[in-house]
């Protein structure tokens, strides 16, 4: 399995609101699929892309943030969202080699060998079924 590892909240943010607008886009490009999906009009213009490091829950969230008041519908139902108001759009937690292998272990697998990068910010974690009692 691969986990990303906890490191740097300032490296963690690059990499989800890099410089270069790819993940902006990326996370924009919801709303143009929800238009062309689903018939809306969400006004893809009067949003921005806002990515932060939750240190506290040990995780990435990125949103949509209304840069101004937004109306709209979806399926008959009526929204609305003040300015600066958000839909959360993702999650992506990070966790220390220790936390995963408890996670791995309350789910009923033994952890068998990790692998890390050179920076230790991205792992691969080989787990194993235990073998049953005869």
């Amino acid at each position: 399995i691969g986990v990303d590892l906890k490191k740097d909240h300032q490296v963690i943010e690059a990499a989800y609101d890099d410089s270069s607008g790819v993940t902006a886009r990326f996370n924009l490009n919801l709303l143009h699929h929800l238009n062309r999906r689903f018939g809306l009009s969400l006004p893809v213009g009067r949003f921005r892309h806002l990515a932060y490091y939750n240190q506290e829950e040990g995780r990435v969230e990125m949103h949509l943030m209304a840069t101004e008041p937004i109306s709209f519908e979806v399926g008959g139902q009526a929204f609305e969202l003040d300015r600066d108001e958000t839909i959360r759009t993702e999650v992506s937690y990070k966790y220390s080699p220790e936390e995963f292998r408890r996670i791995a272990e309350a789910a009923g697998f033994e952890l068998e060998r990790v692998w890390t990068d050179e920076r230790r910010y991205f792992s691969l974690q080989c787990l194993r079924v235990p073998a049953a009692p005869r």
